[in-house]
């Protein structure tokens, strides 16, 4: 494994946290200025999708071989973990909202964009602790580049799928 793809760990996490931040503030400035469209809807779905499977990577994943090769990292990725959760009820909560705008027919944007702050705030923390509690593991982490997408993910939106007769989701 040459040191390239060694050292290449921590940027990779750090790539997926910054297109998934892109992704929720490009989601903040439609819900703040357009109104409620079917694309943004697909959006917004998609945004929440793709952060929900990047935890879930990381927890199943990322976080069990870094254990495995640092036992010591248990208390920081128990907290990561429950940050996991917390992102994981904010994600429920905005869905739910955008969920609720879509069966009213509403435009209206004001309290997605404030669901979206709040999540927006939580992740942006987390990201930051994620980055720099687990740099120094990362550094030392050596996979292969398959390897990559089954532990974190790549963290690109995945439009929610519906059926065309019925309107139903796919998942």
């Amino acid at each position: 494994m040459s040191r390239d793809r060694v050292t290449a760990w921590k940027f990779e996490l750090q790539t997926i946290h910054h297109r998934l931040e892109r992704e929720l503030k490009r989601a903040r400035r439609a819900t703040k200025t357009a109104s409620l469209s079917d694309d943004l809807l697909a959006h917004c779905y998609g945004f929440c999708s793709a952060l929900t499977d990047h935890h879930v990577r990381e927890d199943k994943g990322l976080f069990i071989r870094l254990l495995a090769e640092h036992p010591d990292l248990k208390p920081t990725i128990e907290q990561l973990k429950a940050d996991h959760l917390v992102l994981a009820g904010l994600i429920t909560e905005f869905e739910q909202a955008l969920d609720a705008c879509s069966a009213s027919g509403r435009t209206t944007n004001d309290d997605l964009h404030a669901h979206l702050d709040q999540l927006h705030l939580r992740m942006s923390e987390h990201f930051g602790r994620e980055e720099a509690t687990l740099n120094a593991a990362l550094d030392k982490l050596v996979t292969t580049r398959d390897e990559a997408h089954e532990l974190v993910g790549d963290g690109q939106p995945r439009p929610r799928r519906t059926s065309p007769g019925t309107g139903q989701q796919l998942e």
